[in-house]
């Protein structure tokens, strides 16, 4: 940040990607502290609105979605999606997989809203995922969407910024071989969410941890002068695990589409928090119980005496 070159012999990029969603700290949360204070008020946020409208029909924000039900069986929640088919950008999954998740998210009480692409021009500023202050957005097509919140789940993008251009690909990521080296310098390798390996769905926990051994061998060759000798072939299958809250949802594993019971031990008991964690060997945060939540909007939304 202050403009210090650092040499190096070997460098590998494992910045990942940033969630254009309200779960996504701003940049300027830095400390646990911060990021723990922007998650209180998005939280506070959702349990003192009624309707809530989710721009966004992807992962992120079906599962969102999901997790809204499971704590507000009462709430009204809207789904955006701008395509004719809700996860659009999930090209792997069959036409019969998204109908058994719209299923799904009906059960649910959850409504879908296809082909309605909102205006943001006007009402959300660069940043901004979450608006209170608005009661209604119009749709591209004409139509009106009422809600007391709108969050903004709209994808992700590699976090590249500041790198050569000549690295990059027209998406931002980190064009590599099989090696995970980088097409431009052999010295740099690309981990993950910012390198464009045809991974299927490779923006997942799941698919980096298979890139680690290879990378961490093949950087070790290049620091001791060495060729690099492994290959990433990706994987022979792909995996899709949506949860809709903590108890439903839907799997795609290759061919095959699981129900419930195996998304929730796949994902949905945990949406793999603590596995996150400890891959980062770091303490995973405690998860309050319900009761606990309710208390700290109270005391959030209670008038502060000064002096």
């Amino acid at each position: 940040a202050d403009g210090e070159q650092l040499p190096f012999d070997v460098l590998v990029v494992a910045t990942g990607s940033r969630n254009t969603s309200p779960i996504e700290p701003p940049p300027e949360a830095v400390t646990r502290e911060q990021v723990a204070a922007h998650l209180h008020k998005v939280q506070c946020a959702v349990a003192a609105a009624p309707r809530i409208a989710i721009i966004g029909g992807g992962v992120v924000g079906v599962e969102l979605a999901g997790e809204i039900r499971d704590r507000y069986a009462g709430k009204t929640i809207t789904i955006l999606n701008s395509g004719a088919d809700i996860l659009s950008s999930a090209t792997m999954l069959p036409k019969s997989f998204r109908k058994r998740l719209l299923r799904l998210l009906a059960s649910r009480n959850i409504m879908v809203k296809l082909n309605a692409t909102a205006e943001l021009d006007g009402h959300f500023s660069p940043g901004q995922t979450m608006l209170e202050d608005t009661r209604t957005i119009r749709t591209v097509q004409g139509d009106r969407v009422e809600a007391d919140l709108f969050l903004l789940c709209l994808g992700s993008r590699p976090r590249t910024d500041g790198l050569p251009g000549s690295w990059l690909n027209d998406a931002g990521e980190i064009k590599v071989r099989r090696s995970l080296q980088s097409i431009a310098r052999a010295d740099v390798f690309a981990l993950g969410d910012v390198c464009d390996f045809p991974e299927i769905g490779r923006r997942m926990f799941l698919y980096s941890q298979f890139q680690v051994p290879i990378l961490t061998r093949n950087a070790r060759s290049v620091a001791l002068g060495r060729k690099p000798r492994l290959r990433h072939i990706g994987l022979p299958w792909s995996v899709m695990v949506v949860p809709v809250g903590a108890r439903t949802g839907l799997t795609r594993l290759s061919l095959v589409t699981a129900g419930s019971p195996i998304t929730r031990f796949l994902k949905g008991r945990s949406l793999l928090v603590k596995k996150t964690f400890e891959a980062a060997r770091a303490a995973a945060p405690h998860v309050p119980p319900r009761e606990q939540d309710e208390e700290d909007l109270q005391a959030a939304q209670a008038p502060v005496s000064v002096g």
